[in-house]
């Protein structure tokens, strides 16, 4: 299960702004109205629970459907933001596993996932 703090890490780490760059706490704070304090508290995992209000916003800023919040593994955040165009350039890695994974079936799709997390799991003991 991922956590809050990891989804908004991983928007931090994927989603560019206009210029091509990651964007900063000061310029999410600018454009969600939420202080720069609420941010660092998010990021770091100090609030875990916050108002929907505030997951509205920040899904403004990142341009992110509220949608993103409900999923509950990281591999499916990732694929969100791929899917959608919100991971700013994608290695030829990436772009290729994209790519290969878009002509998987449904049970194809689910079987791997259920592999990675197998694999997760076992790195985790």
């Amino acid at each position: 299960m991922i956590t809050l703090q990891r989804q908004l890490q991983l928007l931090w780490e994927n989603v560019l702004d206009d210029n091509s760059d990651p964007m900063t706490i000061t310029q999410v704070a600018q454009k969600t109205g939420l202080s720069q304090q609420s941010l660092s508290n998010l990021l770091n995992g100090h609030v875990t629970d916050p108002r929907l209000n505030t997951l509205t916003k920040l899904c403004m800023a990142f341009d992110i459907s509220l949608d993103y919040f409900g999923y509950d593994t990281e591999a499916a955040c990732l694929h969100y933001l791929v899917e959608y165009g919100k991971v700013g350039i994608l290695s030829p890695q990436l772009h290729s596993i994209h790519t290969e994974g878009d002509t998987l079936t449904a049970d194809e799709k689910r079987n791997v996932l259920a592999i990675l997390q197998w694999r997760l799991w076992g790195t985790k003991s």
